[in-house]
């Protein structure tokens, strides 16, 4: 009977330990951001919210291919950016996407950038100054 008992007092520290364990990796690794932005209204929106308000000028809007992968250095730091801000980029490589760009109000060489699927489904963002375009910062703090 003594056995018994301990056998499941094990059992029940093994099952509580587990838990605790699953609830601090899914805290620790939220899934990825689903933000879906379906108009301009909406990025601009969403820009301002993030602390980056942008001028009334039209946005530039520009069909491309995402990399297949983020082998080269330039795209890998990118990609890396999208990972901290918990953007699903890398689920997207090889997707045809839409890159709308926006002048940040305030700074006039400053650049706000969002990567959407053809759905709106946000996948990049980025801020960069257009005189130095390999400095990135991410949108979402």
């Amino acid at each position: 009977m003594n056995r018994s008992l301990v056998i499941l007092a094990m059992g029940i520290v093994g099952v509580i330990s587990g838990a605790a364990g699953l609830f601090h990796y899914i805290r620790s690794n939220p899934p990825a951001t689903e933000i879906i932005l379906s108009s301009d209204s909406e990025m601009r929106s969403f820009l301002s919210e993030c602390g980056h308000p942008t001028k009334n000028d039209p946005p530039s809007q520009q069909e491309i291919t995402l990399p297949a992968s983020s082998d080269s250095s330039v795209f890998g730091t990118y990609c890396a950016l999208q990972s901290e801000q918990k953007l699903p980029l890398s689920q997207h490589f090889g997707e045809n996407a839409i890159v709308w760009t926006y002048t940040v109000e305030g700074l006039p060489t400053a650049r706000a950038e969002l990567i959407c699927t053809k759905d709106g489904l946000l996948v990049g963002a980025m801020c960069y100054d257009r005189l130095n375009f390999h400095r990135m910062y991410p949108v979402i703090t």
